[in-house]
Order: structure tokens, then sequence, then C-alpha cells
């Protein structure tokens, strides 16, 4: 009898240190089970020292700049960009006051150099030919002694203007008289006959002569 009821005692003794154990274990094991993650990996959580914050919303409005800076947020005008200013009395020129002055003189200096135009116009004559007609030409001589020679003009148009030497063709003489072949026959040209040396004379007044046929 006494052996049962000590063995009853002892598992009894046995059963209370088991709970107690168990407590205790619980005690210890639940903070360790609230630190583990979600992934089953455990470990205490770190948090970092820092305080994140939220990053402000960007307003293109507020961004200043320099071309329209925002006294509210402290910017400063740009300096404006200072031009050179420059003294138009300090740069000395060497163009005359009067430009027309030296346009004048050169043109005075053009005109004395022309060869003077011829001051009659050419005395013309036809012969008929066996395939056309031949003019032959005369005109007084210049008396001005820049003349090197004369240029006779003729063609079946008419000058452009009095003066003007548009022709078809030209003979360059030295001393008149010219004479000019295998022109059509019945036919109308147009004579005229300029002065050269270095330049060229205006061209003297224009003669109308009309071709003869041919001739047998």
């Amino acid at each position: 009898m006494l052996t049962h009821e000590t063995l009853i005692q002892l598992v009894g003794r046995k059963s209370i240190s088991s709970i107690l154990h168990l407590t205790l274990l619980s005690v210890i094991l639940l903070p360790l089970a609230g630190c583990s993650g979600s992934d089953g990996n455990a470990g205490p959580m770190i948090s970092s020292l820092a305080t994140p914050t939220e990053d402000a919303p960007t307003d293109s409005n507020s961004e200043s700049s320099l071309d329209d800076p925002d006294p509210n947020l402290g910017g400063e005008e740009p300096m404006p960009f200072l031009e050179e200013e420059t003294d138009a009395n300090s740069f000395a020129t060497d163009v005359p006051s009067d430009s027309n002055v030296s346009d004048s003189e050169e043109e005075e200096d053009l005109v004395a150099s022309l060869p003077t135009t011829p001051e009659s116009s050419p005395i013309i004559s036809m012969t008929s030919t066996p395939t056309g007609a031949t003019a032959s030409l005369t005109w007084p001589s210049s008396s001005d002694p820049k003349t090197k020679g004369y240029y006779v003009y003729y063609g079946k148009q008419p000058s452009e203007s009095p003066g003007v030497c548009s022709y078809e063709e030209r003979i360059a003489v030295d001393t008149p008289p010219v004479t000019i072949d295998e022109l059509e026959p019945n036919t109308p040209y147009f004579f005229s006959v300029s002065a050269y040396n270095n330049f060229e004379s205006p061209c003297s007044n224009e003669v109308t002569a009309i071709t003869p046929p041919a001739g047998a």
C-alpha cells in the first residue's frame, strides 16, 4: 500500500514538474515566434535608423528659372548682358564726305579718253554682183588725234537706239573708205560708224540702204 502511494506521489510530482517546464518554455518561445518573418525565416526585424520621408510632389510651375525668377523662392534676377558701347566718333574714316565728287571726276576722265564720234553719217554706194551686192562706205576722217581707227557696223535690223552700236556685223578699218561684200540682193541694210582707241565712241547716225538685185 505504501509502495502504491509512493508511486502516485512520484508521478504527481513529475507531472507538476513537467507542467512547470512546459509553461516556462512557452513563456520563452512565444516572443521568439513573433520575431519570425512571413517566409518562415526566424530573425529579429531590423529597422532603419533614418526615418523615411515621402518625396514631395514636384510642381513644374514652382520651378524657378534664370529668365523668370520667383521672388518667393529666393531666386535672383540674372545679370543683364552689357553690350560694349562704341563711340562712332572714335573711328577714323578715309571715305570722302562727298562721294559724288569722285564719281564725277572719274566720269569726266572717261569721257575725255573717248575718241570723237564721226561727225557725218557714212555715204553708201551699192553695186550688184552675180550672187548679191556690194556696199562701199566713206565718211570724213576724224580730226581727233586720239582716234586710231573705225568700226563699220551693218545688219538687217536697226539699232536699238541712236548712238548704240547694236548691229549684227562689224568691220574694223584704219581709215575710210571700206567695201562690204556678199550682201543679199533686194534687202534693206542699216549702217553706222564709230571711232576707237583704247575705248570706243558712240555710233554715228544710222543710214539705211537697199541692195540692188543680183546682176549677170
